[in-house]
């Protein structure tokens, strides 16, 4: 999560880091219709109609871990029929984040790395001012995005191609013509 996001970021909360005796916090954002207008240009997307980031911050080692959920809905067009409609996005997050300088961060690795599918992910380390909220909210709703944008319903279906030449049959027709005069 090493939120290394611009300034020209469409979406900036900093929650900072927690104090000794700091209790869990809940934090709800929702972004407003001009932050909206900037993601939906930022993330490609016709249009995002809500988001929210619905978390809780508990001090964890010298950070937080940061517990909730996502929701947003967003306008999409379809790349097989061009036509518009809606996708919602529900992502879930758990993650751990410390300070940069943190004793608590993992080092660097010389040698060969082995990962364990299974393990908790590693703590990451956020902006030295705290934790941006509104970076994480985008992180989980680019990765919640649908990769290829489908309307529900719609299959791609091939054109069968078979009968038709390929456009390289001409040149591969010269290549066995050359061939044929040496």
């Amino acid at each position: 999560m090493a939120r290394a996001v611009s300034e020209a970021a469409p979406w900036r909360s900093i929650e900072p880091w927690p104090r000794q005796g700091d209790v869990e916090r809940h934090v709800v954002l929702e972004a407003d219709a001009a932050v909206r207008e900037r993601v939906a240009a930022w993330l490609h997307l016709e249009s995002v109609d809500s988001l929210t980031l619905d978390v809780v911050l508990r001090p964890w080692l010298d950070g937080l871990r940061i517990v909730g959920e996502l929701d947003a809905a967003v306008g999409r067009i379809c790349g097989v029929t061009l036509d518009p409609y809606q996708e919602e996005v529900r992502e879930t997050l758990d993650l751990r984040v410390l300070p940069p300088g943190s004793p608590h961060l993992p080092g660097e690795s010389a040698g060969e790395v082995s990962i364990d599918l299974d393990a908790e992910d590693p703590p990451e380390a956020a902006d030295v001012e705290g934790v941006d909220l509104g970076a994480l909210a985008l992180e989980a709703l680019s990765l919640g995005l649908a990769p290829f944008a489908r309307k529900p319903g719609v299959a791609f279906d091939a054109p069968a191609s078979a009968d038709e030449p390929s456009p390289f049959a001409a040149l591969a027709s010269l290549v066995n013509r050359r061939s044929d005069e040496n």
